[in-house]
């Protein structure tokens, strides 16, 4: 699917993982771990931007896409968790 035909509300490319570490990763489940690392290191400081989409989706829910046909090893768990981890007190 094309991103004009997805219809997104929001598109937070600052939110993504570097070219850089998208390459090294290569969705290759061993290096996982190491990915959820260096990933929640990019996002260190971008707290102010993770608020966007957690306001956005306020009053309803959010779906975050990926573009990975990766299911479990991708950006976006962990991208959830860290959104997760703000909503809890």
């Amino acid at each position: 699917m094309r991103k004009s035909d997805a219809k997104l509300d929001g598109w937070w490319r600052d939110l993504a993982p570097s070219a850089e570490l998208r390459k090294w990763f290569e969705h290759d489940p061993k290096k996982s771990p190491e990915f959820q690392r260096r990933y929640r290191a990019e996002l260190n400081g971008k707290t102010q931007l993770l608020q966007k989409p957690i306001a956005d989706g306020a009053d309803r829910d959010i779906t975050l896409v990926y573009a990975s046909r990766e299911q479990r090893y991708n950006n976006v768990t962990v991208l959830r968790q860290i959104i997760e981890g703000l909503l809890t007190p």
